[in-house]
């Protein structure tokens, strides 16, 4: 089963509104325009890929531009795209879970330039786990005065970026634990005035 799209696509984009996508067993959804999750104000919208075979290419979404977005990554599902934003707006949220071997969250383009952002001027969280794995070109924790923290746990769990950024503007944090890796190329904490980037990596046992 597949969905296709070639317009812009909203999820819950009128104020107080809610939304749920659920792909899984091996379904297939694109969209090639923008996508949106959670645009109105004080809105919920969930997105959720499940299961090997199990695919959401979504080329530029925001998810949380002013309510809040959930992405649950799970059990081998696939989730694409070439440029995120998420928890844009001050009061905006995004939470998301990667978890489980073939699990993936690949934001990723021809110039390998392609940017992550996990939370703006909004608060924002994501959890690696149980062998999930997310790669992005720039993986950026809290790009504006927001707050951000990644959480990479369990052994095979992984993240991978060209460039990472921890509290670019805001607060941003990063927990390794219980055997999750990291793996980038430059990495900045606490880039701008005011940024604050705070990375706690534990041995386990």
């Amino acid at each position: 089963s597949s969905w296709t799209s070639d317009r812009p696509v909203t999820f819950a984009q009128g104020n107080g509104s809610t939304a749920d996508l659920v792909i899984q067993a091996g379904a297939q959804v694109v969209h090639t325009r923008q996508v949106d999750v959670a645009d109105g104000e004080d809105s919920a919208a969930a997105i959720v890929v499940a299961d090997s075979g199990s695919r959401y290419e979504a080329v530029y979404p925001t998810l949380g531009s002013r309510g809040a977005a959930t992405l649950h990554v799970l059990d081998g599902g696939v989730f694409q795209a070439e440029e995120v934003f998420t928890a844009v707006e001050a009061g905006a949220s995004f939470d998301a879970r990667v978890a489980g071997v073939g699990s993936q969250l690949i934001v990723a383009d021809d110039q390998d330039f392609a940017e992550f952002t996990l939370g703006d001027y909004g608060i924002a969280a994501m959890t690696v786990a149980s062998g999930g794995y997310v790669e992005a070109g720039t993986l950026r924790l809290a790009g504006g005065a927001g707050s951000s923290s990644l959480q990479v746990q369990d052994d095979s769990s992984l993240v991978q970026s060209r460039e990472l950024e921890i509290g670019q503007m805001g607060i941003g944090s990063l927990r390794i634990t219980a055997g999750g890796q990291v793996e980038s190329g430059v990495a900045r904490a606490g880039r701008f005035a005011a940024g604050e980037g705070d990375i706690n990596v534990e041995q386990p046992g």
